[in-house]
């Protein structure tokens, strides 16, 4: 379910897939999310967002922009996320070939707590976070 619907706490976001072939998955989702939360939201055109390149930790969101998710969606669901009461970073990943979703290079252990591949580990997005780096050989 990851990449078709983000479910933040009172509600999920349907995505808009980046990749054309998988389009069809956020719609073939809806009847089930439908029935587990009560709001449901959208990404909207010209905004796609791939739910592996968001990383929730706690309170706080790393939305990642890469070659599925665009910088327009991920601020539609920066937005989102806000009337959540959730804060956001915006993490450009696009130059990063190794990581094709956020999630490649990141993991949330706790609200305080990151696990990162090399890739990250001096962005600045993650500068307040405790931060645990995963060894090439283990991502």
């Amino acid at each position: 379910m990851e990449d078709p619907a983000v479910p933040p706490a009172r509600g999920a976001v349907r995505t808009r897939r980046g990749a054309p072939s998988r389009a069809g998955e956020v719609e073939a989702i809806r009847p089930a999310l439908e029935g587990f939360f009560p709001r449901l939201r959208a990404i909207e055109s010209p905004g796609t967002l791939d739910g592996g390149d968001v990383c929730e930790a706690g309170r706080h969101a790393f939305i990642g922009i890469s070659e599925r998710t665009n910088e327009a969606g991920a601020r539609q669901l920066a937005t989102i996320l806000a009337e959540e009461g959730v804060s956001t970073s915006l993490v450009d990943i696009r130059g990063v070939p190794s990581l094709l979703h956020l999630k490649r290079g990141v993991a949330a252990l706790d609200e305080g707590r990151l696990a990162l591949g090399a890739e990250l580990e001096g962005h600045p997005a993650v500068a307040d976070f405790e931060r645990l780096p995963v060894p090439a050989e283990e991502a």
